[in-house]
């Protein structure tokens, strides 16, 4: 199977595929009760949305789950593009939402003034919708296939990352990456390849990418004093790819390449080759479900506020924390016109953001445990339903009830 046969599930699911998907959660003559029920007797409602790749894999297979058991709600297809787009998309109001693994700030309104961009922070809400993590790949066969990689994986540190972001570390065999990897150090020679190894990152404005550089900026901020952003770093001998599914081929196809993904690309069943990493307590650690929930675990509350980061989860302390985990968001206007479809919104959102109740149906949250992401923990389930009853329509008539 080819690299694009396996990011096919991460992107676009087919109604088959779906089905298969839903029952592998709904419990046997589970009733559609709870948060679902009440959704059932809402009016009917179109929703659009757009955004995240770090969160595709999760609503490809939520909203056609969620349309399908909620007769009176249309849900798009969802749109992608990255968290620039659908920070873009709900601002401007060719969404009902947009998703982005970094809040949306007054700084990215003000950046944009003019063109429908000025809006105050104030107008949008802002809700925690998937939790994961930024996983290290990479694709040299002479690395992945050696008995050592087998034995003890390839350890890189934050340090490392950003002097190969930097254009600092050029080579694998670099004496530095053979120092935090002892055990490819044979009679005082290292056995990593003497072979060029080549960055890849976001080429379009991606919430994946701030991450990623918000982890540099915190472990590291003498080598990488750049603030975070959703700004492409790509260039200067860094190669380009639009989307996560966009890294994972060009990482796939092209040997000697490294680079940032979202975990869940990885889980879905694309088998590239990761590195672990040194994380803040001095561990070596894997990227995967366990320590990104570890990671959340050690700073517990987070909030969309983007004056004080508290938002962010990187670089967590803690022996078994990934140091580049992150949350998503949805974005959605505070005033909903249209309140049919507003309603629909923030119902899909209510259900998108929590678990089930054991005996119903599956919700959001019990697709993203499947879906290589870590469920909300419940301070963050609730913070989603206390940020959704704020949505309210032109009379100022909560949306949620």
């Amino acid at each position: 199977m080819s690299i694009s046969q396996k990011l096919s599930r991460g992107l676009v699911l087919s109604g088959a595929a779906l089905a298969v998907s839903a029952a592998l959660v709904i419990p046997a003559g589970a009733s559609t009760n709870g948060i679902l029920s009440h959704d059932l007797s809402s009016g009917a409602g179109t929703v659009t949305s757009a955004g995240s790749t770090f969160d595709a894999p999760l609503l490809n297979v939520a909203e056609p789950a969620y349309a399908s058991r909620n007769s009176h709600a249309t849900i798009a297809a969802y749109g992608g593009g990255g968290s620039g787009a659908g920070e873009t998309a709900v601002v401007t109001g060719t969404a009902e939402l947009g998703f982005s693994d970094v809040p949306l700030r007054q700084i990215d309104l003000a950046a944009k003034a003019g063109n429908g961009w000025d809006q105050n922070i104030g107008d949008f809400v802002q809700v925690p919708v998937a939790l994961g993590g930024v996983a290290i790949v990479f694709n040299d066969t002479a690395i992945s296939q050696s008995i050592y990689y087998k034995k003890s994986g390839l350890v890189l540190t934050s340090a490392i990352l950003a002097k190969i972001y930097k254009g600092q570390i050029t080579k694998w065999n670099d004496p530095a990456i053979c120092t935090v990897n002892p055990v490819w150090v044979v009679k005082h020679s290292c056995k990593l390849p003497n072979a060029s190894l080549t960055a890849v990152a976001r080429s379009d404005s991606s919430g994946t990418t701030f991450a990623f550089t918000n982890f540099l900026n915190n472990a590291q901020p003498t080598l990488w004093s750049t603030q975070p952003s959703k700004v492409s770093i790509a260039g200067n001998g860094i190669l380009g790819a639009a989307g996560n599914g966009g890294v994972a081929q060009t990482i796939g196809s092209e040997s000697g390449t490294i680079g940032y993904l979202e975990y869940s690309y990885i889980a879905l069943g694309n088998h590239l080759s990761m590195a672990k990493l040194v994380n803040q307590a001095g561990k070596v650690v894997k990227c995967n479900t366990t320590t990104v929930a570890a990671a959340a675990a050690h700073k517990g509350a987070v909030a969309p506020d983007n004056q004080t980061w508290k938002f962010s989860i990187v670089n967590q302390g803690g022996a078994n924390s990934w140091p580049i985990s992150t949350y998503s968001w949805a974005i959605i206007k505070k005033h909903q016109s249209n309140a049919a479809n507003g309603t629909v919104a923030v119902k899909f959102l209510d259900w998108l953001s929590h678990t089930a109740p054991k005996g119903a149906a599956a919700y959001g949250q019990d697709y993203a445990a499947q879906e290589g992401y870590v469920a909300l923990p419940a301070n963050v389930q609730a913070l989603a339903r206390t940020n959704l009853l704020q949505v309210v329509n032109g009379s100022n008539q909560r949306l949620l009830n």
